[in-house]
């Protein structure tokens, strides 16, 4: 009895183990180095709504295929010099693959996570979670951050985890790491590149305004849209 008693509890001990680590999550971003000018503060709220933003990984980047066409009608030695592509069809050039976009909704859905859309772009999924949920959903510990100079505030994590078999699909998260400047991320990219990376996908991030932040109240019906237009 003895022994079985102790085997009950092992096996309870990896089961709960297994649940809080689960092996299909991987390391997908962590920052090596505290920001520089940002100050860690107390954790959010459980019960915080907070704008997520998905970055997805985006197609015709890294086979030059984009870069080669858009130089090619842009440059007078190309014979498709001056043939102009519309903003629809620039969209589609750099849009994510179906099958990444398919993907990744299946998990967020298959989590609980409801009211996902895709940006106009294509280059986002979004949606609202509270702190619990993505806390949970990307293994991750969420605080809030002040500026020391302007003393403006966000919401940011030091490190978050993504499914192995969506890592290829996704390059960043919102809020994730993109305060952090001045610091490595674990793909050894600088936060300064990723910066460069989030607002030329519509991010804007400076450290006179708050972003990412979470939505209290009666903000918590407001449209997704509405909590960050610029990421449509």
């Amino acid at each position: 009895m003895h022994f079985s008693t102790l085997g009950l509890a092992a096996s309870f001990a990896a089961t709960v183990l297994s649940l809080s680590t689960p092996s299909s999550h991987v390391l997908h971003e962590k920052c090596h180095a505290e920001p520089k000018k940002w100050v860690k503060l107390e954790p959010v709220a459980a019960d915080a709504r907070l704008p997520m933003r998905i970055g997805l990984a985006q197609s015709n980047i890294e086979n030059g295929v984009g870069a080669q066409l858009l130089e090619e009608i842009s440059h007078p030695a190309f014979p498709r010099y001056g043939q102009h592509l519309s903003g629809e069809e620039i969209v589609e050039l750099f849009a994510p693959a179906v099958h990444a976009v398919d993907s990744v909704k299946a998990w967020l859905l298959s989590s609980g996570i409801s009211g996902i859309s895709q940006s106009s772009n294509k280059q986002w999924l979004q949606f609202d979670a509270s702190t619990a949920e993505a806390e949970k959903l990307f293994r991750t510990k969420c605080h809030h951050y002040e500026h020391l100079h302007t003393g403006a505030k966000t919401v940011a994590c030091e490190e978050y985890h993504l499914p192995a078999h969506l890592t290829q699909h996704v390059d960043y998260i919102t809020p994730g790491l993109k305060l952090l400047a001045g610091g490595k991320v674990s793909s050894d990219v600088p936060s300064s590149a990723r910066k460069a990376e989030l607002e030329k996908r519509g991010f804007r991030t400076n450290a006179h305004t708050n972003s990412s932040g979470p939505v209290f109240g009666s903000q918590i019906t407001a449209p997704l849209a509405s909590l960050n237009k610029s990421a449509t």
